[in-house]
């Protein structure tokens, strides 16, 4: 058998162009956002479950949702587009994690709700002439709702006696640790030392837990 020639061998396959429609490329946002979604969602909350993270020749367990989602990753070669999805949505959790220092996990499963709303609605959206930018406009009304609901409740510790304070950081650090007894004990015994509630976390070389 000849080989085929050069012509055939162009012709022969579909031509490809490295650009992706804008229904396309909701259609895969949507799809990829749920495979994150429903990843990070198993660690949610105090009861979560724990992921194992596996980096040959090294593997480590966790439920902090950061971390997870810093260690996802999607095919190299045929999994192109999700990847640059699933950075698109890394970055975002990473300024969140940057500024609050915690819930990278709500943040993700509240934005793909919103997202699938959105991509399952937009027929009825594009009829009613609502464009993305005006939903994040009514979105950030709510949130500045919920906000000034949740104002109603806070407690301003910024007076408060030292006893006291340490009660209330017990508290938030038991959410934020889900419930990590020694590195409860850990944070709210370094804020007790050094009456000065300003501490950075970061994650131990060895393993072992501890404050300095």
């Amino acid at each position: 058998m000849s080989e085929p020639r050069f012509v055939e061998g162009v012709m022969g396959n579909e031509p490809e162009l490295n650009v992706i429609g804008k229904e396309d490329m909701d259609s895969r946002i949507d799809l990829v956002f749920s495979d994150i979604s429903n990843t990070l969602a198993k660690s949610l909350g105090p009861f979560g479950a724990q992921s194992i993270i596996s980096r040959d020749p090294y593997f480590y367990i966790t439920k902090d949702g950061y971390t997870i989602m810093k260690s996802l990753a999607y095919n190299a070669k045929d999994g192109y587009v999700d990847g640059v999805i699933l950075k698109m949505v890394g970055e975002i959790c990473g300024r969140l994690n940057n500024v609050v220092g915690d819930g990278t996990t709500s943040a993700v499963v509240a934005t793909r709700s919103i997202m699938h709303q959105f991509v399952k609605n937009q027929d009825m959206l594009k009829r009613r002439y609502i464009l993305p930018r005006n939903i994040i406009t009514a979105l950030r009304k709510v949130v500045e709702t919920i906000v000034k609901e949740m104002e109603k409740d806070a407690i301003d510790i910024s007076s408060m006696e030292h006893k006291e304070l340490c009660k209330y950081i017990r508290d938030i650090v038991t959410i934020s640790s889900n419930a990590d007894e020694e590195m409860i004990d850990v944070i709210v015994g370094l804020y007790d030392q050094l009456e000065y509630p300003s501490i950075s976390l970061t994650k131990s070389e060895n393993g072992i837990t501890k404050g300095k």
